[in-house]
């Protein structure tokens, strides 16, 4: 099977090297239309009122985070919304970002999750994203006009510096691209092997049921028939011949004469054999 396989491709490389272009070129033009994509994350802990932190009892801000889960889904939630989306991808046109509680983290932490066609892009929208979650934050509680003492605060716990390409969308497409050249290669090279060998095939059919020309020296069935009929003419004029000769039913040997004996009463008459030669 392997034999016959490379047997057809030698002799159908044209075909190959066709293909293997246009697979080529499907390649290129699956990474182009499906560009990798970068992609950062960073995150935002907010932090109890100063008020609550610098009062008797425990003095540590982190050991009093229980109370701030609502606070955090209202930042997520104007993070969100349109207008502060608006404002950040006004400047960076073509990125995205998601803003969400951390899952895997226990506490008041934000997660935001920012991708772009562009490393700086996708950083720059990040930062973005980060600034405006204390912005988001005072303008909610300004509303309420909170007390400057009991304004919960918020502080960047971790940012990436640089962007991650992600591939698997390109990577999936140039497969795809990829594998369908070389699926229309190997079908159109065992085709085009086939067509051809079926009409090679034809042509020596048609070649064994033509019949032969006679050529100089050849001697047909037609001219051997034509040539025993001939030779067997003369032979059957022979025997007629002797048969009206030989009235008596003998047979002449070389050098014998045969003369006639005339009947009773009749003059005799020399036989043309008998006769002198002059």
């Amino acid at each position: 099977m392997l034999v016959e396989v490379i047997k057809t491709v030698l002799r159908r490389w044209y075909v190959v090297v066709a293909g293997l272009l246009l697979t080529g070129v499907l390649g290129y033009a699956a990474y182009s239309s499906t560009p990798p994509v970068y992609e950062a994350s960073g995150t935002v802990l907010l932090l109890p009122p100063e008020d609550q932190v610098s009062g008797e009892g425990i003095k540590n801000p982190f050991l009093q985070l229980n109370n701030l889960d609502v606070p955090t889904s209202l930042v997520v939630a104007r993070l969100n919304g349109d207008e502060v989306r608006e404002q950040i991808l006004e400047q960076q046109p073509g990125a995205l970002y998601e803003v969400t509680t951390d899952p895997t983290m226990r506490g008041p932490v934000v997660l935001v999750q920012v991708s772009a066609q562009s490393a700086k892009a996708t950083v720059d929208t990040l930062e973005a994203v980060l600034a405006a979650a204390p912005t988001a934050l005072t303008d909610l509680q300004a509303q309420q006009d909170v007390p400057k003492g009991d304004s919960i605060t918020s502080m960047q716990l971790a940012a990436d510096l640089e962007a991650t390409a992600v591939t698997r969308a390109t990577t999936r497409a140039v497969v795809a691209a990829v594998a369908v050249g070389l699926a229309l290669t190997a079908g159109a090279t065992a085709g085009i092997d086939a067509i051809a060998r079926r009409r090679r095939a034809r042509r020596r059919r048609e070649a064994d049921a033509a019949p032969v020309p006679a050529t100089d020296g050849t001697v047909t069935s037609d001219s051997t028939d034509t040539d025993d009929a001939v030779a067997t003419e003369p032979a059957d004029e022979q025997s007629v011949k002797d048969a009206t000769s030989d009235t008596d039913g003998g047979t002449d040997t070389p050098g014998d004469e045969q003369t006639w004996e005339p009947a009773e009463g009749e003059p005799a008459r020399r036989s043309p054999r008998s006769l002198p030669p002059p």
